[in-house]
């Protein structure tokens, strides 16, 4: 194939794979989004609540950790071989990369389950001792679930390089469906215990439903090969790759050992609203970098670099022009979305007013995290973990020196609105690096930013003023907000000649 046909058949497994997991998404992320829901009106922002949400920030440094190596480091030599036709190469690389991750997740299982009161002690130093107590039971019966995380991404990783979707993306809507029922049916006789017992189900789940979707022949055979040359280059990469993901999840940690001494509930509602944020912020660009990430490595090891260069610039105008007046409405509607969402049972118009700010905070940063996913991603694709690890070691470095400073005057919003300072600073950073590989006009971009921020603005603006003079409730006031906001945006970006608002649809149909 040429260079024509292959960005079209790119563009092509990037346009399926997208509509397919936007749809997977938002099925998930309704489904998540009834999960939150549920947890809420039952947790609240109690001491109950800070340790399962503890336990789940700890999980989300762990998985993320293992699911790195795979994603990162796995899946770029993983889809080569496929991309260059060498199906026994590539299982065999499959055969030994979960071999190894599982035996990794073993040893993690292990030492959460006889050290959880130390990892309770260093991660939320500020809890009550009722509440340390509570969280450490919690680590310990949640240990095994690990075993099942990992295997389930590399199975996931594999589905995506042969362009399964479906199979790849419908694990995470499994997942919410039994923390639903245990709260609902359970949480009355057991109470926390049995959520806890229903991310094990849920993680379980997630690797169950895969195994039907890999019919291309494979079938795992242990192996563990530690001098193959790819695995040998995986195991190079790797060290890099896990401290910057380490980083990242860090970052998170950090914001909820803060927290944690500010006061009670704190910690919850960093984590409302985070989840918030991910649900508003992620769908579509949780999706397309999803999407995007192993046709980024086919662009590469086919030597494509003008057709990534395109591909890159592009989806990161789509993501200007979609993100950045979300990232607005968000900020001016804070208040009325977490009322609407959450505010019901043990969550109250205090729960309500904490997590709504912290919302605010972290919207902020939406575009510009979404963008940073892309650009690392074709770090990654490239073989490059050092570039990636350096950038979320600043902004680990960034998140806790804005903390320092926020945090005294602002409380846990402060906590919010550092981590969204931090982001932006690396968003910009990590476009200066990317030059050495593709090339930007950074010019251009700039320019093109400040055109979408200011009709967003306007647009925002205009849904806020017209929702200030009206009396209903919150439903139907993001219902008008999101008429008259959207109404307004798309007007203005037709006068301003905003080009990317015909080029969306072009580009859907490649009539361009």
């Amino acid at each position: 194939m040429n260079k024509g046909q292959v960005e079209n058949k790119v563009k092509n497994n990037i346009i399926k794979g997208t509509l397919i997991i936007v749809l997977l998404s938002i099925l998930s992320k309704v489904t998540s989004f009834v999960e939150e829901i549920v947890l809420a009106a039952f947790l609240g922002t109690t001491y109950k609540s800070d340790a399962y949400y503890a336990l789940l920030s700890i999980k989300d440094v762990i998985y993320p950790m293992l699911n790195v190596g795979v994603w990162k480091v796995f899946l770029p030599i993983y889809k080569e071989k496929i991309v260059n036709n060498k199906y026994d190469e590539a299982n065999e690389i499959a055969n030994n990369i979960i071999t190894i991750f599982t035996i990794a997740s073993l040893v993690i299982t292990l030492l959460m389950f006889v050290f959880s009161d130390l990892v309770v002690v260093f991660l939320a130093p500020g809890f009550s001792k009722t509440t340390k107590t509570l969280c450490s039971k919690l680590i310990r019966l949640s240990a095994p679930m690990d075993i099942f995380i990992v295997i389930s991404a590399v199975y996931s990783a594999m589905l995506q390089c042969h362009n399964k979707f479906f199979g790849s993306q419908i694990r995470e809507f499994v997942s919410h469906i039994p923390t639903i029922v245990a709260a609902l049916l359970f949480y009355r006789f057991y109470g926390v215990y049995a959520l806890v017992v229903a991310l094990i189900v849920g993680r379980l789940l997630k690797y169950l439903i895969e195994l039907p979707f890999v019919n291309w022949g494979y079938k795992y055979k242990p192996a563990l090969n530690i001098k193959n040359k790819e695995i040998k280059i995986m195991f190079k990469r790797l060290p890099p790759t896990i401290i910057a993901e380490g980083a990242n999840q860090i970052n998170v940690l950090v914001d909820g050992i803060m927290a944690s001494t500010i006061l009670v509930g704190a910690v919850s509602s960093l984590r409302y609203g985070s989840k918030l944020t991910a649900i508003f912020g992620g769908l579509i660009s949780g999706a397309v970098a999803t999407a995007l990430f192993p046709q980024i490595v086919e662009f590469i090891a086919l030597d494509n670099e003008e057709g990534l260069s395109k591909t890159i610039r592009k989806i990161m105008d789509i993501f200007m022009l979609i993100m950045i007046p979300v990232s607005l409405a968000c900020v001016m509607f804070s208040n009325t979305m977490v009322n609407a969402v959450y505010k019901r049972g043990a969550f109250n118009d205090y729960s309500v007013g904490i997590t709504s700010k912290v919302f605010a905070c972290y919207s902020i940063s939406m575009f510009f995290i979404a963008c940073s996913t892309i650009l690392n991603n074709v770090f990654f694709g490239y073989g490059d973990t050092k570039t990636p690890m350096y950038t979320s070691l600043i902004n680990l470095f960034l998140n806790v020196l804005f903390n320092l400073i926020l945090m005294g005057p602002f409380g846990v919003v402060g906590v919010a609105l550092s981590t969204a300072i931090s982001d932006i600073i690396i968003f910009v950073y990590r476009v200066i690096c990317i030059n050495k590989y593709i090339e930007f006009e950074n010019k251009n971009i700039i320019i093109d930013f400040l055109k979408v921020l200011l009709i967003a603005v306007i647009a925002c603006s205009f849904a806020k003023i017209i929702c200030i003079n009206i009396s209903v409730n919150a439903y139907l006031e993001l219902l008008i907000a999101g008429i008259s906001g959207i109404s307004t945006y798309y007007l203005l970006a037709k006068l301003f000649k905003i080009q990317e608002v015909n080029d969306i649809i072009e580009y859907v149909f490649y009539k361009k």
